[in-house]
C-alpha cells in the first residue's frame, strides 16, 4: 500500500508540475493523501492549500470513510485520528494568522533620511 501511496500519485502530480500546468486531482488520490493524514503523515510533500484542503476535508467528513478504510483504521482509532488532524490544521491556521498579523504591523516602507554633512 506504501507504494501506492507515493509513486503513483507523486509521478502524476510530478508530470503536471513539469508541464506548469495544475490539474484536479483524482478523488482516489486525495482520498489516499487524507489516509496518509489519518495515519499521521504530515503531508510536507503538498503545498500549504493542499495540506489544508486534505485537512479540512476530513474535518467536514467527506469521504472519510473510503479514507478511513484505506489507512486501515479501526473505527474506535479514528476520533484520535481526526483530533491529531484537527490539531495540524489549527497549528497552521494559528501560524497563518501570526503572519498576517506581522505584516500588518510591520511598516512597508522605512521614510528615508538623508543625513546632512556639515562644511569644516
Amino acid at each position: 500500500m506504501a507504494d501506492l501511496w507515493t509513486s503513483e500519485t507523486m509521478q502524476g502530480v510530478e508530470a503536471n508540475q513539469r508541464a506548469g500546468r495544475p490539474r484536479r486531482q483524482r478523488s482516489w488520490e486525495v482520498d489516499v493523501q487524507r489516509a496518509r493524514a489519518l495515519r499521521g503523515d504530515a503531508l510536507e510533500d503538498l503545498t500549504d492549500g493542499q495540506r489544508e484542503w486534505v485537512w479540512r476535508s476530513l474535518l467536514r467528513g467527506v469521504r472519510l470513510g473510503q479514507a478511513t478504510k484505506l489507512a486501515q483504521l479501526a473505527p474506535e482509532e479514528t476520533p484520535q485520528a481526526l483530533q491529531q488532524v484537527a490539531h495540524c490544521y489549527s497549528v497552521l491556521m494559528d501560524q497563518r494568522r501570526r503572519e498576517r498579523e506581522q505584516r500588518r504591523s510591520a511598516p512597508i516602507h522605512p521614510p528615508h533620511r538623508k543625513e546632512q554633512v556639515m562644511p569644516q
